[in-house]
């Protein structure tokens, strides 16, 4: 299936990801991995992309934390206009040590069909987002920000938006 699973990372600058080689619907990328219950970290120090084409993109919800200090980029439309789900949603596992963190911007095309699920445990700066679906929660202590950046362009028109604290939700109108 060519699926590829990032155990305990490390990268010091820019970390790209590209199963757009695979077949449709396959080619699927998991950031981290429950290994025996012991938490695997991706750490990166830059910049983040990821490409499929069609393939789900997504964390290991229970245990592993992903922290990257750049931009995000994930296109899973690559190849096709459909595109696969995104999930990123560790931070909403907190009890099992699990975080997600961006330091810089989130960009995302997930296509027409695919759903965009994030919960960050920390500020949340959106870019560009196209997506069937899309649910964007900042969880933890906060309070954290959740700052559009950008255009959502989403096909079923369901955004959900939903701040940890007393963080606010704010159209940042020049983009990112």
């Amino acid at each position: 299936r060519n699926d590829i699973i990032l155990g305990t990372t490390n990268a010091t600058g820019n970390l790209a990801i590209n199963t757009t080689y695979a077949s449709a619907n396959t080619g699927n990328v998991t950031l981290g991995v429950n290994a025996g219950g012991s938490a695997t970290n991706v750490v990166v120090g830059n910049a983040l992309v990821v490409n499929t084409n069609a393939g789900v993109v997504a964390d290991n919800s229970q245990y592993s934390s992903v922290s990257v200090i750049g931009n995000v980029t994930i296109n899973t439309a690559n190849g096709t206009s459909t595109g696969g789900n995104v999930s990123l949603n560790a931070t909403s596992n907190t009890a099992q040590g699990g975080m997600v963190t961006v330091g810089g911007v989130l960009n995302v095309n997930a296509g027409t069909a695919g759903n965009v699920v994030v919960s960050e445990g920390s500020t949340m700066n959106l870019g560009v987002i196209t997506a069937n679906a899309v649910s964007f929660v900042t969880s933890g202590t906060g309070p954290f920000d959740i700052n559009i950046g950008n255009t959502i362009t989403t096909g079923a028109a369901t955004a959900v938006f939903n701040n940890a604290g007393a963080g606010n939700i704010t159209e940042v109108g020049n983009g990112y």
